[in-house]
């Protein structure tokens, strides 16, 4: 998915007052154009609305890495070929799929899932991510898209996550239902873990490897840690770049944390959470020791 964000990952984003259903249609007139493409004008017609509704739906499309701008036209992604080929009530399903990894989204699911109000999510987003729309539409074009993709729902007039139950649905459209809501609780934990201020910050291709990386600890632990690794040095070098240390002679990520520690601070302060990782790792390491000179077994 192409970034349409700076290294510092806070450059503004507009969130549009469109629906969800016709975000879809316009990428299905997208997506049957071909590499052809549509102009703005033709989106337009094709959807049945005027220049500047179709322009906020193309804006969302953009946005949500569905499409992309070549010139003077509108280019549907690879993932979005799908969408013109399955029938209309799988549409809020592949939805979902953009939706769960759109910055402004994820955070204002988190959020949501602590606790807070709309009034007082919409205000942390706006702020945290410098989005330019006003609060209204935030909210309403977040929860309406949530909503259409079944992952929220209003109850006695909150709006909260839902999970989906549903044994009427297919078994191909619950594995794939199941699935998603697995990434989005990942994204979620990953983004209350780092809190706001440091996922915001990330760029989408190392949150793709974190997330990559957790879906698949059990399946291939060592792709897993590999992926974490890329995502992890990839945001060292950037923090680097951020804050003007230089950190092209550093080789891998100890020794671009090591210079980055060198740069900036002297201690750090440990939290109880970072505690309990070290005593985890302490154990897993002294059980891998063990084994390789008792057992010859290489296990970490």
């Amino acid at each position: 998915m192409k970034n349409h964000l700076s290294s510092h990952a806070v450059n503004a984003y507009n969130i549009p007052e469109v629906s969800a259903e016709a975000i879809m249609i316009t990428v299905e007139g997208i997506c049957l154009s071909g590499e052809k493409g549509l102009t703005l004008k033709e989106v337009s017609s094709y959807i049945n609305k005027t220049n500047e509704y179709a322009k906020r739906c193309i804006n969302a499309a953009i946005q949500l890495g569905m499409i992309r701008r070549v010139d003077d036209k509108y280019i549907a992604e690879a993932e979005s070929e799908e969408i013109p080929k399955v029938k209309k009530e799988v549409w809020p399903i592949l939805f979902r799929k953009f939706l769960q990894r759109y910055k402004p989204f994820i955070l204002f699911a988190a959020l949501i899932n602590r606790g807070d109000s709309i009034e007082e999510v919409c205000r942390k987003l706006k702020t945290i991510l410098n989005i330019t729309s006003n609060t209204k539409i935030i909210d309403k074009s977040l929860v309406t898209w949530g909503k259409y993709s079944n992952i929220l729902e209003s109850e006695n007039g909150t709006i909260k996550l839902k999970d989906i139950q549903d044994e009427k649905t297919a078994l191909y459209i619950k594995e794939l239902i199941s699935s998603l809501g697995d990434e989005l609780k990942i994204r979620i934990y990953v983004e209350n873990k780092l809190t706001d201020v440091v996922f915001s910050y990330l760029q989408p291709d190392e949150v793709e490897f974190i997330v990559k990386a957790f879906k698949e600890y059990q399946s291939d632990p060592r792709s897993a840690i590999e992926d974490m690794g890329k995502a992890f040095e990839d945001f060292l070098r950037r923090v680097g770049a951020d804050r003007k240390v230089d950190l092209s002679r550093a080789n891998g990520i100890g020794e671009c944390a090591q210079m980055l520690r060198n740069a900036n601070l002297k201690s750090w302060k440990i939290s109880e959470d970072a505690a309990i990782e070290v005593l985890l790792t302490t154990l897993t390491l002294m059980r891998s020791i063990f084994l390789y000179v008792f057992k010859k077994e290489q296990v970490i």
